[in-house]
């Protein structure tokens, strides 16, 4: 029995001597780790925690695209091109039917949307898709504007009472966007425009001696024959009646011409040479009655630019420019007259604007005699 508890007791103080050896062993082992992590730098520590949990925080969102005629509402088998604008990553989308695909997206992100379709306008937009999206399905509508086809139409400008064509462009303008067509000359009194059909457009025609054309027409059903001609008809003027040069255009407080007057000037001429028993009075206007000084940076120019005087006898010098030209061109004095009023006559007294007063400096043409 004695022998057995020594036995028990040495046996037991083997173990103890053992384990104890164990763990003073163990920081030994654990010692390098220890020590390659207190040597780690903070900063990239920082760095690895913020990149976890950024990756944490992104989220992805599913979203439906719709693409469809934006005037019909039917659907346009196109799919979309998906980048992101700050990885320029493509996101390839999944087809669920005719027109609309299924896109994995992040939310918050701003992404490049494209969709080209034969015979519409392109798509092109960057866009925060997952701001856009609505409805239960997260639905992103993507509508796409057809080209609008136009059609050739012929445009005629003729004398009403001669019958005959009338050299003089016309101006055609979308009444709803404002924008002028452009309108290709083919021969005298003879014009193609492009035009949209069932649109709206004003037509002007302002052709010297005659009655101004000025009114909304919607073209397109006002064309006839197979070459698509619209017939603008103007009324001449009659001994008594006037009209305004309103492409005349002098620099300031002088009777020198500007250069834009040229195109004015020779309908002017082709006016007097079409009819050659006309006589007329060019008539001059001006802004106010005030007294112009002669501007110092003009003075050394001398002549016509160095102009001083009242503005009854600048009107009357500008009226006299005119008549010059059309004498140059063979047209015979006797059948010109001028005046000048100053601001006598102005169509705006107490003008409220800028253009009311250019409006008052003017150069008027009577019909004397036809």
């Amino acid at each position: 029995m004695l022998m057995t508890s020594k036995k028990y007791y040495c046996f037991f103080f083997l173990f103890w001597i053992l384990v104890s050896i164990g763990l003073a062993q163990t920081p030994s082992k654990h010692k390098p780790l220890f020590i390659e992590q207190k040597n780690l730098d903070p900063k990239s520590v920082q760095k690895n925690k913020t990149h976890e949990k950024e990756v944490s925080a992104v989220k992805r969102t599913s979203v439906r695209f719709v693409v469809s005629d934006i005037s019909k509402g039917t659907p346009l088998d196109s799919p979309p091109t998906i980048v992101d604008e700050l990885s320029g990553e493509k996101i390839e989308p999944t087809r669920l039917s005719d027109g609309e695909y299924d896109i994995f997206i992040e939310t918050n992100k701003i992404y490049k949307v494209e969709c080209k379709v034969e015979g519409y306008k392109p798509f092109v937009k960057s866009v925060n898709i997952s701001k856009e999206a609505k409805g239960e399905d997260n639905r992103f509508q993507l509508e796409l504007t057809p080209f609008t086809k136009k059609t050739s139409v012929k445009i005629v400008v003729v004398d009403e009472v001669k019958a005959l064509p009338i050299d003089y462009m016309p101006t055609v303008t979308d009444e709803l966007t404002g924008k002028k067509a452009e309108i290709k000359k083919l021969a005298d009194g003879e014009y193609e425009v492009y035009i949209e059909k069932d649109k709206l457009y004003k037509v002007e025609c302002n052709a010297i001696g005659y009655k101004a054309f000025d009114k909304p027409v919607n073209i397109s059903k006002e064309v006839k024959g197979e070459d698509n001609r619209f017939q603008i008809l103007l009324t001449p003027l009659k001994v008594g009646e006037s009209f305004i040069l309103k492409n005349i255009y002098f620099h300031p407080n002088t009777p020198v011409f500007k250069s834009e007057s040229n195109k004015e000037l020779q309908n002017l001429y082709k006016y007097m040479a079409s009819n050659p028993e006309a006589v007329i009075s060019i008539e001059g206007h001006t802004n106010s009655n005030r007294y112009i000084k002669r501007e110092k940076r003009r003075a050394e120019m001398g002549g016509k630019w160095a102009f001083h005087g009242t503005a009854k006898k600048l009107s009357k010098k500008r009226a006299s420019e005119v008549k010059d030209f059309l004498n140059k061109k063979g047209v015979e004095q006797k059948r010109i007259k001028t005046k000048g009023w100053g601001g006598d006559q102005e169509l705006y007294p107490e003008p409220k604007n800028f253009q009311e007063s250019l409006k008052n400096m003017r150069v008027e043409v009577h019909i004397l005699k036809m």
